[in-house]
């Protein structure tokens, strides 16, 4: 996968050129056109001859595409998947087998960057999250305390109480809530010098 990869947000509302293709069949690749529009479907029409695209649409029909490949020529030379892929306008049938025609398929579930066959398969290992509507909660600490003084003597008083989100619902049976955590020595007799901090779990 390409790195500084670009969002989808960047190719939307952009006429997309390349090559697509059945990921069983790399070798016969269609010149195309690719459209994503501002609420993320996208509308791929790919060109050719209308004996070949008749078949294949009428193959499609049958028997319905999990995916169609393909490979940007004119911008940023990404890999692109499409899944589920359905046709919205066919080819039609035609005497003249050398006659130029376009098949129009329409897709809202698009990947920029890979190929990937089935979204059955795994294409996050990891993620990197940041907290979004937290940061009340968030900006919080479970210390407190507070410093005396008596005839030059110092009296220092440290608590902490662990503190938790709420619990919320990120997919189907799975839970997530932030929770809080001390750092520090545990027990404070003797030490001269010592350091406690607060960090955050999900």
């Amino acid at each position: 996968m390409p790195q500084n990869l670009l969002g989808l947000d960047y190719f939307k509302c952009k006429s997309l050129e390349g090559e697509w293709w059945e990921p069983d069949q790399p070798d016969n690749k269609f010149e195309g056109t690719l459209y994503i529009e501002k609420n993320n479907h996208g509308k791929l029409t790919i060109r050719g001859y209308s004996s070949v695209l008749f078949k294949l649409s009428l193959r499609i029909i049958q028997s319905p595409l999990g995916a169609i490949f393909g490979h940007l020529t004119t911008q940023n030379k990404y890999k692109i998947t499409l899944f589920n892929p359905v046709i919205s306008r066919g080819a039609s049938h035609c005497e003249d087998r050398d006659l130029k025609t376009d098949v129009l398929f329409f897709t809202n579930h698009i990947i920029i960057g890979e190929h990937v066959a089935s979204e059955d398969d795994q294409i996050v290992n990891r993620a990197l999250l940041s907290v979004t509507w937290l940061e009340e909660w968030y900006d919080k600490t479970g210390f407190s305390g507070n410093v005396s003084s008596y005839l030059r003597t110092e009296k220092v008083d440290l608590l902490y109480q662990a503190n938790h989100s709420p619990f919320y619902t990120v997919a189907a049976e799975r839970l997530l809530r932030v929770i809080s955590h001390y750092s520090g020595p545990l027990f404070f007799d003797g030490i001269k010098n010592f350091k406690v901090r607060e960090y955050n779990l999900i």
